[in-house]
Protein backbone atom coordinates (compact mmCIF):
# COMPACT_ATOMS: atom_id res chain seq x y z
CA UNK A 1 0.00 0.00 0.00
CA UNK A 2 3.34 2.34 0.54
CA UNK A 3 3.80 2.23 -3.09
CA UNK A 4 0.27 3.09 -4.17
CA UNK A 5 0.20 6.04 -1.20
CA UNK A 6 3.22 7.35 -3.18
CA UNK A 7 1.99 6.86 -6.34
CA UNK A 8 -1.54 8.91 -5.47
CA UNK A 9 0.64 11.37 -4.02
CA UNK A 10 3.22 12.24 -6.55
CA UNK A 11 0.00 12.65 -8.99
CA UNK A 12 -1.78 14.79 -6.68
CA UNK A 13 1.81 17.24 -6.28
CA UNK A 14 2.14 17.17 -10.26
CA UNK A 15 -1.20 18.22 -10.47
CA UNK A 16 -1.33 20.75 -7.68
CA UNK A 17 2.12 22.27 -9.30
CA UNK A 18 0.52 22.63 -12.46
CA UNK A 19 -2.82 24.40 -10.89
CA UNK A 20 -0.02 27.13 -9.55
CA UNK A 21 1.39 27.53 -13.28
CA UNK A 22 -1.77 27.86 -15.12
CA UNK A 23 -2.57 30.52 -12.47
CA UNK A 24 0.66 31.84 -13.25
CA UNK A 25 1.95 31.47 -9.72
CA UNK A 26 4.82 29.50 -8.21
CA UNK A 27 4.29 27.13 -5.63
CA UNK A 28 6.59 28.40 -3.43
CA UNK A 29 5.31 31.90 -3.10
CA UNK A 30 2.73 32.73 -0.41
CA UNK A 31 -0.64 33.41 -1.84
CA UNK A 32 -3.90 35.46 -1.23
CA UNK A 33 -7.24 33.60 0.19
CA UNK A 34 -8.43 34.75 -3.81
CA UNK A 35 -5.27 32.90 -5.11
CA UNK A 36 -5.98 30.41 -3.26
CA UNK A 37 -9.40 29.48 -4.19
CA UNK A 38 -8.33 29.81 -7.83
CA UNK A 39 -5.77 27.56 -7.39
CA UNK A 40 -8.04 24.89 -5.86
CA UNK A 41 -10.28 25.51 -8.56
CA UNK A 42 -8.23 25.13 -11.23
CA UNK A 43 -6.63 21.36 -9.06
CA UNK A 44 -10.15 20.33 -9.22
CA UNK A 45 -10.69 20.93 -13.09
CA UNK A 46 -7.50 19.23 -14.20
CA UNK A 47 -8.32 16.44 -11.78
CA UNK A 48 -11.77 16.32 -13.15
CA UNK A 49 -10.25 15.84 -16.51
CA UNK A 50 -7.88 13.35 -16.26
CA UNK A 51 -5.88 12.46 -18.88
CA UNK A 52 -7.26 14.94 -20.76
CA UNK A 53 -5.82 18.06 -18.87
CA UNK A 54 -3.69 20.19 -20.57
CA UNK A 55 -1.16 20.96 -17.46
CA UNK A 56 0.71 23.74 -19.90
CA UNK A 57 -1.11 25.92 -21.70
CA UNK A 58 -2.24 28.54 -19.00
CA UNK A 59 -4.00 30.58 -21.65
CA UNK A 60 -6.63 27.91 -22.40
CA UNK A 61 -7.06 26.61 -19.34
CA UNK A 62 -7.92 30.01 -18.09
CA UNK A 63 -10.34 30.82 -20.86
CA UNK A 64 -12.05 27.71 -19.80
CA UNK A 65 -12.13 28.82 -16.07
CA UNK A 66 -13.93 31.83 -17.48
CA UNK A 67 -16.51 30.81 -19.65
CA UNK A 68 -17.66 27.77 -17.32
CA UNK A 69 -17.97 30.62 -14.98
CA UNK A 70 -19.86 33.20 -17.24
CA UNK A 71 -21.96 29.93 -18.07
CA UNK A 72 -22.54 29.49 -14.41
CA UNK A 73 -24.09 25.41 -14.56
CA UNK A 74 -24.52 23.46 -12.10
CA UNK A 75 -20.98 21.94 -12.72
CA UNK A 76 -19.31 24.93 -11.80
CA UNK A 77 -21.58 25.51 -8.80
CA UNK A 78 -20.49 22.28 -7.60
CA UNK A 79 -17.00 22.77 -8.25
CA UNK A 80 -17.01 26.14 -6.12
CA UNK A 81 -18.76 25.14 -3.46
CA UNK A 82 -16.47 21.72 -2.99
CA UNK A 83 -13.59 24.46 -3.05
CA UNK A 84 -15.20 26.91 -0.81
CA UNK A 85 -16.37 23.98 1.93
CA UNK A 86 -12.59 22.64 1.68
CA UNK A 87 -11.17 25.95 2.37
CA UNK A 88 -13.58 26.68 5.02
CA UNK A 89 -12.71 23.27 6.60
CA UNK A 90 -9.00 24.01 6.14
CA UNK A 91 -9.73 27.70 7.76
CA UNK A 92 -11.86 25.66 10.82
CA UNK A 93 -9.08 22.92 11.60
CA UNK A 94 -6.41 25.65 11.95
Amino acid sequence: TATLEGLILDESTELLSAAYVLNGLEVLQSISRDELQEVLISYLLIFEMGNRANLTDAARHQLRKRNMKKKNTQGWLTLVEFEEAALNTFNFLQ
